[in-house]
């Protein structure tokens, strides 16, 4: 007790803390004492550093916080016990000692707080007093500056390195911070923020909302062992997120109800996102009614996109659509990821379809290339996220379909070449009589489709799938060979029709997967016509192969 109190400690705290600092739980017996009964250098030292904190601390709290960081974190090599290395605070020794502080009325949220701790090591302090429940992380946190981040754009920063981690090791108010700390139970201390938010109003809940999603995305970018995560790989965060998670979206779901049009975009933007961070790629364990109805407006909500992509023509719409795109993505996974595969991408190929503005190269590629394309970024990588996701969703969810059961995709290739023959159908609104006919030649606005150039197309990437949809395909090819005012549309028909009535008998040899992006590399060659840009043949031969060679071969056994 005296050596406490000569380096600093009021005698009113060095009985208690001496008794703490001496306990047999804290310090083993052996180590307290030498043989002739008188303190030991190590207990001296604990002694004498845990005083001399109470002169520069401005309280009791905080100098006992400051006295156990500086002994039992960041003077590793002051203390050497024998054959043990360098002393630190391990449990059962910090919970023990951690326990006795309590007892004795130190607050140690409060010290966190007062000390505006800076130490590089706080991490490894804070590490020591969460098991033993010595931090309440709902009060360290301060709210106002978390909310602040709902002013970010986006879920999560543009980037994250070592600097901008050490900063948040530093600082013990954010939400970041304890994420790293604690994980996902960290968010267990704000979803009650989301609860007060929803009772102030629809703003405040978006502003809680996503704020606490833009601290998740930053904890997802920080460096860790094995590598940062993507900030949308949701799954890979556990089920431990996914459950915090789902409280937030039942909130946001609470107040979105079954009609989310009747309410804002940025509060269907939060809602949406929340989902996909509850059940990613988790579809198959959601309730049906559920999946359904998240389903339904996701695809919804691309689709009121549309009049957007008509008028893509503006340069000023680009600037529009990054403004949303985060929605845009967020509505993408829910459709690929609660859909079939068909239901995944026909909204998708819907808006696309719709688009105005050029959206791939020349050579029909979605991704930039500096030899091809300058080092500059063209204009039409602005647009190209829509055919992006597209060959994705191929990529990352026809897997799903083939384990189970339908190994050659034959559901998504039938709907598919449905969807492609439909279209060349003629409406069933006719025009009024005495309209004047468009002047561009082939042009029919009595067709579902009237430009020719996409009805050459979309009949090549019927071709392409290697089905006779319904049985009856065949038929609306008949139809169009027939009576397409296009010559170029009708012998595109003409032998479309006859492969059809042959049948494919060299189908299996091919992947599945294959035939899908055969069929959409026309989509995209239809898209570059109808805004009067020719394709570049040899450029659009080397675009095939580079995408066949990213697609998974056919195995040899089984043909898929």
């Amino acid at each position: 007790m005296s050596t406490l109190v000569d380096s600093g400690c009021p005698t009113a705290d060095a009985a208690w803390l001496s008794a703490a600092l001496m306990d047999p739980r804290v310090l083993p017996p052996e180590h307290a004492t030498t043989t002739d009964g008188d303190l030991s250098f190590t207990a001296r030292c604990r002694l004498e550093h845990f005083g001399r904190q109470f002169e520069a601390a401005p309280d009791r709290d905080v100098a006992v916080l400051l006295g156990f960081d500086r002994l039992g974190v960041a003077d590793r090599d002051l203390v050497r016990m024998p054959n043990q290395g360098p002393w630190v605070f391990f449990e059962p020794e910090a919970n023990a000692f951690l326990s006795l502080c309590r007892n004795n009325g130190i607050d140690f949220t409060r010290a966190l707080i007062t000390s505006g701790h800076q130490s590089r090591y706080l991490p490894k302090l804070v590490a020591e007093l969460l098991p033993s429940g010595g931090i309440d992380i709902a009060r360290a946190i301060d709210w106002s500056k978390v909310l602040e981040l709902s002013k970010q754009p986006g879920w999560w920063p543009t980037s994250h390195g070592s600097a901008q981690a050490a900063d948040e090791d530093r600082d013990p108010s954010t939400l970041v911070f304890w994420l790293a700390m604690a994980g996902p139970a960290a968010l267990d201390a704000v979803i009650p923020r989301v609860e007060q938010a929803r009772r102030e109003g629809a703003e405040s809940l978006v502003s809680a909302a996503r704020a606490i999603g833009w601290s998740i995305g930053a904890w997802t970018m920080r460096p860790r062992e094995g590598g940062s995560i993507h900030p949308t790989w949701y799954q890979d965060l556990g089920p431990e997120f996914a459950l915090r998670a789902r409280r937030i979206f039942d909130i946001l779901d609470g107040v979105v109800g079954t009609a989310p049009i009747e309410h804002g975009i940025p509060l269907r933007e939060v809602w949406l996102r929340y989902a996909w961070m509850t059940f990613d790629r988790q579809a198959d364990s959601m309730p049906q009614h559920l999946r359904a109805r998240l389903y339904s407006a996701a695809a919804d909500e691309i689709g009121r996109l549309r009049p957007l992509f008509r008028r893509a023509g503006d340069p000023a719409t680009a600037a529009e659509f990054r403004n949303i795109s985060d929605f845009y993505s967020s509505c993408v996974h829910l459709v690929l990821d609660l859909g079939t595969l068909w239901q995944g991408l026909k909204p998708l190929l819907l808006a696309f379809c719709s688009l105005r503005a050029q959206a791939v190269a020349t050579d029909l590629r979605f991704w930039h290339d500096a030899e091809r394309d300058g080092k500059e970024p063209p204009t039409w990588l602005a647009w190209s996220i829509i055919p992006t996701n597209i060959v994705a969703g191929v990529h990352n969810y026809a897997g799903r379909e083939q384990d189970k059961g339908d190994r050659d995709l034959e559901v998504a290739r039938n709907e598919f070449a449905a969807w492609c023959l439909e279209r060349l159908k003629t409406r069933k609104r006719r025009p009024k009589a005495g309209e004047p006919r468009p002047a561009p030649e082939g042009y029919a606005p009595e067709l579902i489709e009237p430009d020719a150039n996409w009805r050459e197309c979309l009949i090549r990437a019927a071709r392409e799938l290697r089905v006779n949809p319904g049985g009856t395909g065949h038929q609306i090819l008949h139809h169009v060979c027939q009576n397409d005012p296009d010559d170029q549309v009708k012998e595109a028909a003409r032998i479309a029709y006859a492969e059809t009535r042959a049948g494919w008998g060299s189908v299996k040899r091919i992947s599945p997967r294959t035939l899908l992006l055969r069929a959409f590399a026309w989509i995209r060659q239809g898209h570059l016509l109808s805004l009067g840009i020719d394709p570049d043949p040899v450029g659009v031969q080397r675009t095939r192969d580079e995408e066949r060679r990213r697609t998974t071969e056919p195995d040899p056994e089984t043909g898929v």
